[in-house]
């Protein structure tokens, strides 16, 4: 079991990672009043693995299982949660604890950062997306029909349980999902680590346990040591939006529907990283190694969607932009990466259609 500390100015969050470490919640469960929100899928898969015992003492009124999508992560369901904390008169010395992927991350979170004017959270992290990238940095947000995070808090989660082992079953796709992140952290952070996945992609397809637990373990590292550099997103941080610009846009163009938020990312990174191939600010060789790894994850992708007007407007309503200008992450080296603002003409201009994924 590894353990560190998320060390920010106002709080911290103790991170902790290993396989079948669930049980720590115990202790939490026992001298607290705890609320459990929980994936619904999750609850009913693992029920008699972990939840049976764990949850043995926890009246049925405390737990409250979610159907998990991008639909449902808006105001009326954080709403409907914060209606049975109340009527189950949970005050500001309750535990609110999450159990799930990056959606009940972002409800959960946002719903313990406004009740009460916020009450203690823990955060169970159960999809490799969620336990490598969203459970950390305090990023909680909800959807509106027309645009993906538009509602949002800062606001961390006491504690954050990763337990390798929810990962042991997990669908292909949903691997491919979170691994899109995990290449990012190496495009933008660590080229070693790109390099690490790139030799051992064989092994975290076959989910080995090994490879998997460093996996994890590394791109958690990254996540905290950007936090702890610009906790609120004003600097470094940003270069964690690589690939989501036009992820972001993708997904609230097929109103979250066709492609996971992973393979969202992985259409993003593919074509930000030709543009900035385009505009000529990567080298050919770098970007014949970054393609070469995408490429591996080949999205479907109708390449035509780059050009109605929803994806246009739904790229002029991403919250990074400034002054009309669209923000873009794009790569320029090993390990770098800068940010590029747009007009919409310019965007407008872009040739999809000279690279195929």
């Amino acid at each position: 079991m590894e353990k560190f500390v998320l060390n920010l100015s106002n709080c911290k969050c103790d991170i902790i990672i290993g396989q079948d470490i669930l049980g720590n919640l115990k202790s939490t469960i026992e001298n607290n009043k705890c609320f459990f929100v929980i994936d619904k899928f999750i609850y009913e898969k693992f029920y008699d693995i972990y939840f049976k015992e764990i949850l043995c003492n926890v009246s049925l009124e405390d737990i409250y299982l979610f159907e998990c999508n991008e639909k449902n992560k808006d105001i009326d369901n954080a709403l409907l949660i914060i209606k049975k904390l109340n009527f189950r008169n949970h005050l500001r010395n309750s535990v609110l604890i999450g159990i799930g992927g990056g959606i009940i991350g972002d409800i959960v979170g946002f719903v313990s950062s406004v009740y009460m004017r916020g009450i203690k959270f823990i955060n169970v992290p159960t999809t490799f997306l969620a336990q490598i990238d969203s459970s950390i940095g305090g990023k909680n947000a909800l959807n509106i029909k027309e645009c993906k995070n538009l509602i949002g808090t800062f606001y961390h989660p006491k504690e954050i349980i990763i337990d390798t082992k929810f990962l042991n079953t997990i669908s292909k796709r949903e691997l491919v999902s979170g691994l899109a992140e995990a290449i990012k952290y190496g495009i933008v952070f660590e080229y070693e680590f790109l390099d690490y996945i790139k030799n051992n992609l064989d092994n975290i397809l076959n989910l080995d346990v090994d490879v998997m637990k460093k996996v994890v373990l590394k791109s958690c590292k990254f996540k905290t040591n950007i936090v702890e550099q610009d906790e609120y997103d004003f600097s470094l941080r940003k270069i964690l939006n690589y690939g989501h610009t036009i992820g972001h846009a993708l997904e609230s163009v097929t109103n979250y529907s066709l492609y996971t938020h992973g393979e969202a990312v992985f259409v993003g990174m593919f074509y930000e990283t030709c543009i900035a191939y385009e505009i000529g600010i990567i080298d050919e060789e770098y970007f014949n190694y970054i393609m070469d790894i995408l490429k591996k994850f080949r999205v479907s992708i109708d390449v035509s969607l780059f050009s109605s007007d929803l994806f246009y407007e739904a790229l002029l309503r991403d919250k990074k932009n400034k002054s009309e200008k669209i923000s873009f992450i794009l790569p320029t080296g090993c390990s770098k990466v800068l940010e590029y603002m747009f007009s919409l003409d310019e965007v407008k201009k872009i040739n999809y259609s000279r690279h195929c994924f």
